[in-house]
């Protein structure tokens, strides 16, 4: 049998990260001067995971980084059927930008053929719009972009495809799933 060694050459380098804020530290430890180190928080007691994984420098240092943007992940399992669950509720960082446009994407998790509808309020009794969710879709990521001022939803499918939706409600907080369908169901909300 043979015996081989191998040197790896990796530059390391003791880095502090911190949030948002510049003052939280989130993580200090080697990391790769490469680049491309992701955080990932525990699961905090509303249910939301934090990702971030672009740093800016604090004060041009190389040793302290702050997070450019964050991403919240929140998974509500098991909807009620037939039952509004507005978009506040799946995810609360799912916000327009300075240009009215709010970006997010959805995972459905199920076991059988279902559907889900989008309704622009809680209240509507008319949806903006109902897909059928075929299993092969079941863990996939559906990209939704709510364009306030331009007044359209675009949504783009797991297998690419856009569709786009006439709107009229700016409310993006407002906006309400339904699940139509599937005993067992989950909805993965992020914002991006």
């Amino acid at each position: 049998m043979n015996s081989h060694s191998f040197d790896i050459a990796v530059d390391v380098e003791t880095v502090e990260f911190y949030d948002t804020d510049k003052t939280t530290l989130l993580y200090s430890g080697l990391v790769s001067t490469d680049g491309g180190f992701v955080y990932t928080s525990a699961t905090d007691s509303e249910g939301y995971t934090k990702t971030v994984d672009t740093w800016l420098p604090i004060d041009g240092s190389a040793n302290k980084m702050y997070a450019a943007k964050a991403t919240y992940s929140k998974t509500t399992a098991n909807p009620n059927l037939y039952n509004y669950v507005a978009l506040s509720d799946l995810n609360k960082y799912v916000v327009a930008n300075e240009n009215g446009v709010a970006t997010f994407k959805v995972k459905f998790t199920f076991n059988e053929w279902t559907s889900f509808k989008l309704f622009e309020t809680a209240q509507s009794t008319k949806e903006t719009m109902q897909i059928g969710l075929d299993v092969s879709w079941s863990g996939k990521w559906f990209t939704f972009e709510l364009d306030t001022t331009n007044k359209t939803l675009k949504m783009t499918q797991p297998d690419g495809t856009d569709k786009t939706f006439n709107i009229t409600s700016t409310n993006v907080s407002g906006y309400a799933f339904m699940r139509t369908g599937e005993k067992e169901f989950s909805i993965e909300v992020v914002n991006l």
